[in-house]
């Protein structure tokens, strides 16, 4: 998954939005597929690593694509769905699982998701390109038609893109995955990243390893008024963390960058997650066994304290706010604009 998302930044910003949203469902679809006939263990762990790669792209596209097509009035409501419908998934997943494992065995797991991805692969070919992306690559007359088809279709009247905004064009042959590590991006990039490393380690890091942390400690079931308080806490912890990682990831990661390299900040940020998720296991028993679980939450907090006071100072405020208005705001400024104009917010 993370060389899937760090591949959907370059390709998404190179080759389209659509492109790479549909080449990725299809890799992980077919690969779905065919893991359900694998002959043995390793051209299953195989096939898993090509699933990840098509997953990995899938989750970065998606995230950005949907904030290039929402009005800004709407822009969070509809991402944080989206983060809802997505999170649930593991609890549908996991309930399925537990009736066809045993019933039908393994391999109708992976039919299963592989022909579903098939039929959403068919169902979304129809999926019209980024305007956005259209005008920054200057193919105007293609983002206008995509615009009044939609306009037709909501039975809205929207302004057209502004022609003095569309100086991306010039650009977007220049840009590479390095532009987000050069001013004046740089400072977004870092903010992404740190909400993401933050999240992954939180996520992956501790609430994983809850369960162990619980054995170790020796709280047992039978300490029913120990259980009922650990799980009220962990209940908000797990809340705390979600939605950090529905409004950090989902929502505002992809605000923060323009959009001739939206895909590439936000696969940057994801890749860093990923990176992360994986290294801070080996932390996390590392301060288990020399502090116990009071070492593992001080990292916790830790993180958290950090990331609270970078995004109090130096983070953009991007609630109901045209993505345009956003890239020319500077790092730092947190203060909402005043009431956009209805054009305005429908852009």
């Amino acid at each position: 998954m993370m060389f899937g998302a760090w591949a959907a930044g370059i390709c998404g910003d190179r080759f389209g939005r659509r492109f790479t949203y549909q080449f990725s469902l299809l890799i992980f679809g077919s690969a779905s597929l065919v893991a359900a006939f694998a002959p043995n263990i390793e051209t299953l762990i195989g096939l898993r690593f090509v699933m990840g790669l098509g997953l990995g792209a899938e989750v970065v596209v998606g995230y950005a694509t949907l904030t290039e097509f929402v009005p800004a009035a709407h822009r969070g409501r509809m991402n944080g769905w989206l983060a809802v419908i997505t999170n649930s998934s593991l609890f549908v997943s996991t309930i399925l699982a537990a009736w066809i494992i045993p019933n039908l065995g393994w391999r109708y797991m992976f039919a299963l998701v592989g022909v579903g991805a098939l039929i959403i692969w068919a169902l979304r070919k129809n999926l019209p390109e980024s305007p956005r992306w259209l005008e920054a690559q200057g193919r105007h007359d293609e983002a206008a038609s995509v615009v009044d088809q939609k306009q037709r279709e909501g039975g809205l009247v929207v302004e057209a893109p502004d022609p003095a905004r569309t100086t991306a064009s010039k650009l977007a042959d220049t840009v590479t995955v390095w532009s987000v590590f050069k001013p004046p991006v740089l400072g977004r990039t870092l903010m992404g990243i740190l909400v993401n490393v933050v999240v992954g380690s939180c996520l992956y890091g501790f609430i994983n390893w809850l369960p162990t942390f619980l054995v170790k400690q020796a709280v047992s079931i039978a300490s029913s008024l120990v259980w009922v308080t650990v799980m009220a806490m962990g209940f908000c912890l797990f809340l705390g963390l979600y939605i950090i990682l529905a409004i950090g990831f989902a929502l505002h990661v992809p605000e923060l960058f323009r959009t001739e390299d939206r895909l590439r900040g936000t696969a940057v940020c994801n890749t860093a997650r990923r990176i992360a998720t994986a290294c801070v296991q080996y932390v996390v028993i590392w301060l288990f066994a020399i502090g116990g679980l009071a070492g593992v939450v001080s990292l916790l907090v830790s993180l958290l304290v950090v990331q609270a006071v970078v995004f109090a100072v130096f983070d953009i405020e991007t609630a109901r706010r045209p993505l345009e208005e956003i890239d020319d705001t500077p790092v730092g400024t947190m203060e909402p604009s005043s009431p956009p104009a209805l054009g305005e917010l429908a852009r």
